[in-house]
């Protein structure tokens, strides 16, 4: 189903926007079809660990479709991860301001970690 209207919608006048809100914000989780239960466990325990809605939480690539598009791989229970995003403005702009104050108002650029191949600061790449 979930492919489906990626493809129909990829094939037809309707934006990538609006593809992507159907699908993924709308559509059931693949992953928890028939385990409604253990979905609001671990949504639950998340909402209640970052203090932010329920509603807020989602659950992205191959457990959302059921095939990861990145890997064009199924969804296997025993050996994929569940990718989950959290939507949330307060949350987001609470850990930009951790961040802030950790850096120095980002001067600090030791602090993003180092690229493996050049050594460079990844501060650039947080901050794009």
């Amino acid at each position: 189903m979930h492919l489906d209207a990626i493809n129909s919608g990829i094939n037809s006048d309707i934006s990538l926007e609006e593809t992507v809100r159907k699908v993924y914000l709308v559509y059931p989780h693949h992953v928890f079809q028939g385990k409604e239960d253990l979905q609001y466990e671990i949504f639950n325990q998340i909402s209640q660990f970052f203090s932010i809605p329920i509603h807020s939480i989602q659950v992205t690539g191959s457990g959302k479709t059921g095939r990861s598009l990145h890997k064009q791989t199924d969804f296997c229970p025993l050996r994929s991860d569940l990718d989950i995003a959290i939507i949330n403005e307060r949350l987001f702009i609470k850990y930009m301001e951790i961040v802030s104050l950790q850096t120095n108002g980002y001067r600090k650029a030791d602090m993003f970690g180092r690229d493996t191949k050049t050594g460079a600061s990844l501060k650039d790449e947080y901050l794009t």
